[in-house]
């Protein structure tokens, strides 16, 4: 089965979720369907907007709704609220560090200089952004918080896990 297709049981929940969502554009149970599983192709192949497949609609179309989405918050209201049903009996949280494109520096000259919400910063590897992520025991996302590439995983641990109740925890030694 392709894994870029939400199955019958999930779209359920995610149909009634949208539905309590208030000024979105959905026309129809099947369009709104298309639209969130060519959103999942995209995410899920880490391809250019321009490369998906026709059958999937029209990709400005698709790109336009996404990012209007975005802006109404409706992704970040999907995840909190299929956030709120995670197996909590173990959650694991760790950091990867991704190197930024070199266009990414622009022309500030010191590090100093650059704003917090970049989430950019020299390290090792360096012009970098670290994400740090906690998952809950199946491997769904929690919570994510980007910054800077020199910046500590124990830091941001304390953060990601203020008010979470699991029994395990697993984490690395950073």
């Amino acid at each position: 089965m392709c894994n870029t297709r939400l199955i019958d049981d999930q779209w359920d929940k995610v149909w009634i979720f949208l539905q309590g969502q208030t000024g979105i554009y959905r026309i129809s149970e099947k369009s709104s369907r298309d639209f969130v599983d060519a959103v999942l192709w995209i995410l899920r192949s880490g391809a250019q907007w321009k490369l998906l497949p026709n059958e999937q609609g029209k990709w400005n179309t698709i790109y336009k709704r996404f990012v209007r989405w975005g802006k109404q918050g409706v992704w970040e209201a999907m995840h909190a609220c299929f956030s709120n049903d995670a197996d909590m009996e173990c959650i694991m949280i760790d950091g990867a560090i991704i190197r930024a494109h070199a266009c990414a520096s622009g022309a500030i000259s010191h590090d100093d200089d650059e704003p917090e919400d970049h989430a950019l910063g020299r390290s090792k590897g360096g012009f970098t952004t670290k994400i740090h992520v906690m998952v809950d025991a199946l491997g769904n996302p929690l919570d994510v918080i980007l910054t800077a590439g020199q910046k500590s995983d124990i830091n941001q641990a304390y953060i990601l896990i203020r008010n979470v109740k699991s029994t395990y925890a697993l984490m690395d030694k950073a």
